[in-house]
C-alpha cells in the first residue's frame, strides 16, 4: 500500500488545512514537512504554544489537570499565565516558558537558538503577538509571525 503524503496549506482565513485529510480510500492521509513548507512542524509548534502541561504548587504537588491528559509535560503553559497584566514581566515569563517547552521538543534543533520575541500591539485589546522562528532537526526553518495570545 504506497503511503499518501498531504502538504498542509494556509487558508484565506489564516488557518491551517490540510492536516487531518481523507485520502479516496478513506485512510488518514500523513501530513509531512517539505523543505519549502514545514507545515507539520509549524502545526506542532502552535500545539506547543497553545497547550498547558502539568502544573505544580510551590510544594511540587500536583495542581490542575494538563491539556494533553496522555502526554502531560507537553506545552509552554502560557496560557495559564491569562489575567497577569502586560508588563516586561510577562513578556520576559512567556519567553523564558516558551523556550523550555520548546527546548524540550525533540523535533527542534537546539542550535541555532529559537527567536522568541513576544510583543503587545499597542492597541489594548488584550492581545500579545508572538513573533517564532525554529529550526527543527532536518534543517528546516519554521517561522510563525504575529500569531496572535489573547489575555484578557
Amino acid at each position: 500500500m504506497a503511503r499518501e503524503i498531504a502538504i498542509g496549506t494556509t487558508d484565506a482565513t489564516g488557518g491551517w488545512s490540510g492536516d487531518i485529510v481523507l485520502s479516496a480510500t478513506g485512510d488518514f492521509v500523513v501530513l509531512v514537512d517539505t523543505a519549502a513548507n514545514p507545515v507539520a512542524s509549524a502545526q506542532r509548534l502552535n500545539r506547543i504554544i497553545l497547550t498547558n502541561p502539568i502544573q505544580y504548587d510551590q510544594y511540587s504537588n500536583p495542581i490542575g489537570r494538563p491539556d494533553d491528559i496522555f502526554n502531560p509535560w507537553l506545552g509552554s503553559g502560557i496560557r495559564a499565565l491569562l489575567g497577569l497584566p502586560l508588563t516586561p514581566n510577562l513578556t520576559t515569563k512567556i519567553q523564558n516558558q516558551l523556550g523550555a517547552a520548546i527546548a524540550a521538543d525533540p523535533n527542534y534543533a537546539t542550535t541555532p537558538l529559537p527567536v522568541i520575541q513576544p510583543y503587545v500591539d499597542g492597541t489594548g485589546d488584550g492581545q500579545i503577538l508572538l513573533y517564532v522562528q525554529v529550526t527543527t532537526i532536518l534543517g528546516y526553518v519554521v517561522t510563525l509571525p504575529s500569531a496572535p495570545v489573547q489575555f484578557f
